[in-house]
């Protein structure tokens, strides 16, 4: 699996240091990314340090995204990981605050996106995630 890591124009997004939501897309490599399919969505205040622990859990355990071993060596998917939303705080505000507004944030695109590895109306993980993810990945594939 090729994996796109907060590129923008051919380098690192700098935003991805700050906080906001991300997302996490998969689809064929060379393909339209509106025709990806939305695997995640998160927040954090240093989004580019949260998605590198989410990587490195996806690794140590494909099915934390609803993905399989299979998915990961697969060459023709690619995984992208980038800026949904940067959220910028204007003034001075507790730590409390600031992750409160983030998550509601968060909820509100996952309610309006539907990730296929989460709950409909929070950031839990589906149990069911590895059937969904596997079979919107096999429809994929099998459009090539």
């Amino acid at each position: 699996m090729k994996i796109k890591f907060f590129e923008k124009n051919g380098v690192i997004d700098e935003k991805a240091i700050m906080a906001g939501v991300y997302q996490f897309k998969i689809g064929l490599v060379g393909d339209e990314e509106d025709n990806y399919l939305l695997l995640y969505i998160g927040e954090s205040y240093s989004m580019i340090q949260r998605c590198g622990f989410h990587l490195y859990n996806i690794f140590q355990n494909p099915t934390y995204f609803g993905l399989s071993h299979k998915h990961l060596t697969n060459d023709k998917l690619q995984l992208i990981v980038e800026i949904y939303e940067s959220i910028s705080f204007e003034k001075e505000i507790s730590n409390e605050e600031r992750d409160k507004i983030l998550r509601d944030k968060e909820r509100e695109v996952i309610i309006e996106k539907q990730p296929l590895s989460q709950c409909s109306a929070n950031d839990d993980l589906r149990e069911n995630r590895v059937e969904i993810v596997g079979s919107a990945i096999e429809q994929l594939l099998n459009k090539q």
